[in-house]
């Protein structure tokens, strides 16, 4: 063999080893749950302690989203209203009443989750968030699925208007 071969074969086994060391783990799965799946907003809207409902949760209007849970552990969930056009076509150069609105009129965030069944909650590990604050906690959330919808709540969050708890409502995607 000559020693361009021998080299060779060393490194081809290395990054074959690896290579397949790298399938497995990407190829693991979370144990299945019955969340994995694409969700369409049906509802949001959030309750005061006393019981008042908050004004909409997004600016704007007809808000829509989409909720993903994948077999390997991640999510990521998108809600934003409609809203006028921009004046300039470069999202950069957004006017600050524009940029104030895009920010108000949409909620994204994405991460790891987990599912307890036995409590009927699950928890988003937030990685990154339009909400800056959100990013790196882990929010957990109660919930029910009944005939193709994902219903939950948040805990209360704190307001200077008062206390509210928010409601989702999802129908599954086909």
């Amino acid at each position: 063999m000559n020693r361009l071969a021998t080299g060779l074969v060393p490194t081809a086994i290395l990054l074959g080893s690896f290579a397949a060391h790298l399938g497995d783990a990407i190829g693991q799965q979370t144990k299945a749950t019955p969340l994995i799946g694409s969700w369409s907003l049906v509802s949001w809207y959030n309750i005061s302690d006393d019981g008042k409902a908050m004004p909409q949760p997004v600016d704007g209007s007809d808000p829509r989203g989409i909720l993903m849970f994948d077999d390997r552990g991640h999510f990521s969930l998108l809600v934003a209203s409609d809203r006028p056009k921009w004046k300039s076509p470069d999202r950069m150069e957004g006017t600050d009443d524009e940029n104030k609105l895009a920010a108000r009129g949409a909620l994204a965030y994405y991460g790891t989750y987990s599912v307890n069944e036995a409590d009927h909650t699950f928890t988003l590990n937030v990685e990154r968030s339009l909400h800056p604050n959100l990013n790196g906690t882990a929010q957990k959330r109660s919930f029910t699925l009944a005939d193709g919808e994902l219903k939950y709540s948040s805990p209360p969050f704190r307001y200077p208007k008062g206390t509210f708890t928010g409601y989702f409502v999802w129908k599954r995607l086909p």
